[in-house]
């Protein structure tokens, strides 16, 4: 393949399979068909965490109709949720729920990169909060690529860890993302100042990037 960077010194493919530990798996990085190969494969595992029960159901705002959520995903990061009546119920059954082993992969065990929350929410004065649920030494454990198991990290219902750039946790605790939206603010306004951008190049970096990653 060759780059503005140069040729590359990896081949992928004809006679050069010996020279490789595992033979590669899915699609180069900038393939055409990479989003929809995933698109498929990633529906068919979050079909089975629904057949199997694993999910949530939620009540739409404005319509009121009822959806059934496995979780959100984008390339390789993911958000699995599960609810149910009993803590511990709910904790077994998302032991029960790593699919990653079926296409070939592995969990990264990272402890900033998977982590895992139980909370049992709570009406009090007139708002839901989520204080973490006991669950009596009960342990979340993954399978890893080196064939061990491994405990993951569990975090208090309102600890704020990155996903996708969001500061989401249970709690609805916004103190690290608003923190994270003024750094960025402060960050952008100085690169604007010192590029010397004109009246008009200015208004639309405002408007058509600032405003639309606030408003989404």
């Amino acid at each position: 393949m060759r780059t503005v960077f140069g040729d590359s010194e990896i081949v992928h493919g004809s006679d050069d399979w010996e020279i490789w530990l595992f033979a590669p798996q899915g699609v180069s990085p900038g393939n055409a068909a990479g989003p929809a190969i995933w698109s498929i494969l990633s529906s068919v595992i979050f079909d089975i965490h629904c057949n199997k029960g694993q999910s949530d159901e939620f009540c739409s705002a404005i319509s009121s109709q009822l959806f059934l959520l496995v979780g959100l995903a984008y390339v390789d990061d993911c958000d699995l949720i599960q609810s149910g009546t009993d803590p511990l119920e709910v904790g077994r059954s998302m032991q029960e729920g790593d699919l990653m082993e079926v296409t070939g992969g592995a969990l990264n065990l990272d402890p900033s990169k998977i982590y895992w929350y139980l909370v049992e929410y709570v009406w009090k004065r007139g708002k839901w909060v989520a204080p973490d649920a006991d669950l009596g030494g009960f342990d979340l454990v993954a399978h890893t690529a080196d064939n061990e198991w491994v405990s993951m990290t569990q975090l208090s219902g309102n600890q704020e860890l990155a996903m996708l750039g969001l500061f989401m946790p249970p709690s609805g605790n916004k103190t690290r993302m608003l923190e994270k939206l003024h750094t960025i603010a402060i960050e952008l306004g100085a690169k604007v100042r010192m590029g010397h951008f004109s009246p008009q190049e200015t208004w639309v970096e405002f408007s058509c990037t600032l405003l639309v990653n606030s408003y989404s």
